[in-house]
């Protein structure tokens, strides 16, 4: 059964006689609006709401409900209190509940218990004296308010702010206003409340303040390190996450504003190429490495390399595996908070060459030779094979008199990379 409270104007006989205390268990069944009292002007109509059960089945001793087996009833109010039963059926067990109904003309008046004229961050209490026992209340707006439903509030806003109480009993409604008074002075500080930087970054804190000046200005940090007054902006440069503080004197207020300056860092940003060579050859595979750091010190790291060319491996890691396709500068861009770095490493590669041997197919006969002309781009060490009948293995224009068919294939090597074309020449044998 819910608490009941009444008002001290009311008879306790009557009461008495209304409603009898009776003890039950903790219950799921209940009346919505989930109240032990609730309010209703005068002639008005209530709407009452069943929940937590089944084969509802509503009453009262004075006054008529229609569809009373319903889970949702209107009750029309009789200019006097009443009370409205509730049975239910939950999981097998009849349960009840109950609700006073109580008419009421909303009446409602405000005060501040405090001065109204204040500075800024002070709080004001705000009380609503209604007849409801705050039944039906509403403040508005709700910026800088500590609730709004309550009959006592603390405000705080930070500008002057006119605050309206609503008492609206089902359809009634009464306003009434207080507005508590900010004096002058503002301090704010032009950055977010959080401002993420990389160790070794330099940061302006920027104040503003309502004369537009820094005449009672002071800058302070949570470290204690950092003292400065008289300016509207300044230069940080924390080592470690610090908070900074500006405090503003005016007119007898006095006023502050912070910013959370947090310092992050990157483990050291080197990427080395293993293994490590001047040039490499097409389709060689290659790992993109730097020196190991802790996760735990870095929370949230993150990683991305591009461009996309031959990637093996995941492309937010700290390392990366590549198949080499051509000469690429690939880049790591590492990042935390307010700390973001990009990295590059250049991976020379040699591409296969273009080699073209003429004639393309020969035809010769037995005891004749033909001279072969290679050409290509570029530089590289010679060699060709096989090394039977052939009149130089180093040349470009070896001249050539095999006694069968055979293919020669010429093999040009730069830096360690070797690129290979071959020319069947066909024997004719005598009749």
């Amino acid at each position: 059964m819910k608490q009941f409270f009444w008002k001290a104007c009311l008879p306790c006989s009557i009461l008495l006689g209304m409603f009898s205390m009776q003890s039950l268990q903790a219950q799921s069944l209940a009346i919505l609006p989930d109240a032990d009292t609730v309010y209703v002007c005068p002639d008005s109509t209530l709407t009452l709401v069943a929940s937590g059960g089944s084969a509802y089945k509503w009453s009262s001793p004075t006054v008529s409900i229609a569809d009373s087996g319903n889970d949702t009833v209107k009750v029309k109010s009789n200019n006097s209190i009443f009370l409205v039963y509730l049975e239910g059926a939950v999981d097998g067990i009849k349960q009840k509940d109950s609700v006073f109904v109580i008419p009421a003309a909303p009446q409602l008046n405000v005060q501040s218990l405090d001065a109204t004229l204040v500075c800024r961050g002070k709080d004001v209490r705000l009380r609503a004296i209604t007849n409801t026992g705050g039944y039906g209340l509403l403040w508005q707006p709700d910026e800088g308010l500590s609730s709004i439903s309550g009959e006592l509030v603390i405000a705080r806003p930070k500008t002057t702010t006119t605050y309206t109480a609503i008492l609206n009993i089902t359809g009634c409604e009464v306003r009434r206003t207080v507005t508590v008074n900010i004096l002058p002075p503002q301090v704010d500080i032009a950055q977010e409340d959080t401002v993420e930087i990389c160790l070794g970054t330099t940061l302006k804190l920027q104040a503003t303040t309502n004369t537009g000046n820094a005449q009672g200005l002071k800058w302070t940090s949570s470290d204690g390190l950092f003292k400065d007054t008289l300016k509207l902006a300044v230069d940080v440069k924390p080592i470690v996450t610090t908070k900074y503080y500006t405090t503003f004197i005016n007119g007898g207020c006095t006023i502050t504003d912070s910013v959370y300056v947090k310092v992050d860092s990157l483990p050291k940003l080197l990427i080395e190429a293993d293994p490590k060579k001047d040039s490499y050859c097409q389709g060689e595979l290659v790992t993109l490495k730097s020196p190991t750091y802790e996760p735990f010190l870095y929370p949230g790291i993150q990683h991305k390399w591009f461009p996309d060319k031959g990637f093996e491996t995941p492309d937010s890691l700290w390392n990366m595996v590549i198949t080499t396709q051509d000469s690429t500068i690939y880049f790591r861009e590492t990042k935390i908070g307010g700390c973001i770095d990009t990295l590059g490493i250049f991976i020379p590669v040699i591409k296969p060459k273009e080699i073209t041997i003429v004639p393309a197919n020969p035809e010769i006969c037995l005891g004749e030779n033909v001279q072969l002309q290679a050409s290509f781009s570029g530089e590289g060490e010679i060699k060709w094979s096989p090394e039977q009948n052939i009149s130089c293995l180093e040349c470009k224009n070896p001249r050539v008199n095999p006694t069968s068919s055979t293919s020669y294939t010429i093999t040009v090597t730069e830096k360690g990379c070797p690129s290979s074309k071959s020319v069947p020449i066909s024997v004719l044998q005598p009749r």
